[in-house]
């Protein structure tokens, strides 16, 4: 038994894990949300391996990145899927694994980004995608929910300005912009069908401040419980919100402003 606030979720089997993955834009709160469900005894929190990406071989691989985009782009993405897939693969001990993006993301939000951009030129692009899509056969990453943090690029830009990371200085309100449109495109349109590893995506507002609602965050946990247990036929408690669904590649899409 998962207990929270409000709601009980019973798995039919005691022993059933779960893995949860928080997707949206630059500074659309992510980690935020997972530390506060990193506080709970049923869930770990699985966050980008930002430090590594910061010491490569002596070398902080996203400054470089960011520094100079059409020079670096291929290998820290490609950096990034390889710490990703190390995230995915990671033994999970407790019922709830929860991870900030995914392998996914990484490739039809950031990798596609970069090569509308031209950061990404069409051999790089191509020797990406085909090394992404032999991991997805042999060595696919399983998600039993994707959760969507919906968080407008005005305030993303506003959020990124606040915690002043260093690396993260040269990134302008357009180039979260074009990040946004790319994961409306993937997560946020009921009429795309783009593959995100066959499994429900659950839509929440990611714009609400949560020094201006106190219990924005338990609201939300509630919410991604309800809606895992609604999703997987191995848990017997269903939603009690009142959401929008509509079909989604076999699956169910939800949106939720809280």
């Amino acid at each position: 038994m998962i207990g929270i606030r409000d709601v009980e979720v019973d798995f039919k089997e005691p022993n059933q894990k779960f893995k949860i993955a928080i997707e949206g834009n630059i500074a659309s709160g992510k980690s935020t949300l997972l530390n506060h469900f990193a506080t709970k005894e049923d869930a770990e929190a699985a966050f980008e391996p930002v430090d590594k990406w910061q010491d490569v071989g002596g070398k902080n691989l996203l400054g470089l990145m960011y520094e100079d985009k059409e020079r670096w782009s291929f290998m820290f993405q490609s950096y990034v899927l390889l710490t990703m897939m190390e995230v995915h693969c990671k033994d999970q001990t407790k019922p709830l694994y929860m991870l900030e993006r995914t392998a996914y993301g990484g490739r039809y939000c950031f990798v596609e980004n970069l090569r509308k951009s031209g950061s990404l030129d069409l051999a790089e692009y191509t020797c990406y995608t085909e090394w992404f899509d032999w991991i997805m056969k042999t060595r696919r990453p399983q998600l039993d929910l994707i959760v969507y943090l919906r968080t407008s690029p005005e305030v993303c830009h506003r959020r990124l300005r606040e915690r002043a990371r260093n690396e993260e200085v040269s990134v302008s309100l357009d180039y979260l912009k074009s990040l946004h449109d790319c994961y409306e495109n993937w997560l946020g349109n009921p009429d795309n069908h783009s593959w995100h590893g066959n499994c429900p995506v659950l839509i929440l507002n990611g714009d609400r401040d949560v020094h201006s609602h106190a219990n924005l965050f338990e609201t939300m946990r509630d919410e991604i419980l309800e809606n895992l247990a609604y999703e997987n036929p191995l848990c017997q408690t269903p939603p009690t919100t009142n959401s929008v669904a509509f079909p989604l590649a076999g699956k169910v899409r939800r949106n939720l402003e809280l």
